[in-house]
């Protein structure tokens, strides 16, 4: 693994009784791994919604980008993870940055995920 630290290992794997251990332990909610992936950013890329449930209630950094410069905004949606995309805007993702060119909006229209564009203020 590319500097991963336990916390991210157990969102990786989806050991949701270790991720709960490291959590009580205090470990690091906001540590990037080798490739700049927060522990948020990798419960989205792996689709560990339990993981990400676990970690939204806790004071991170939502806007930390990846070393491909996406947010785990853009890549909630990349991954069509709409319910994930839905609560980073509602605690406040930051909605204005661009990735590849896109925005939030714009990738969400292209990914036909209603919810989030109208949350969004945008239409289909």
């Amino acid at each position: 693994m590319n500097g991963d630290s336990p916390l991210h290992l157990a969102l990786m794997l989806k050991r949701d009784d270790i991720v709960a251990l490291l959590l009580a332990a205090g470990a690091d909610v906001n540590v990037p791994n080798g490739e700049g992936e927060s522990p948020i950013l990798v419960a989205v890329r792996y689709g560990n919604a339990s993981g990400f449930a676990a970690l939204l209630p806790r004071r991170l950094n939502l806007d930390r980008r990846d070393e491909t410069e996406r947010s785990p905004l853009f890549w909630a949606i990349l991954e069509n993870h709409e319910d994930m995309a839905l609560a980073l805007i509602q605690r406040g993702a930051r909605t204005d940055q661009c990735s590849e060119g896109y925005t939030p909006l714009q990738l969400a229209r292209i990914q036909d995920q209603a919810r989030v564009v109208a949350l969004l203020g945008g239409e289909i």
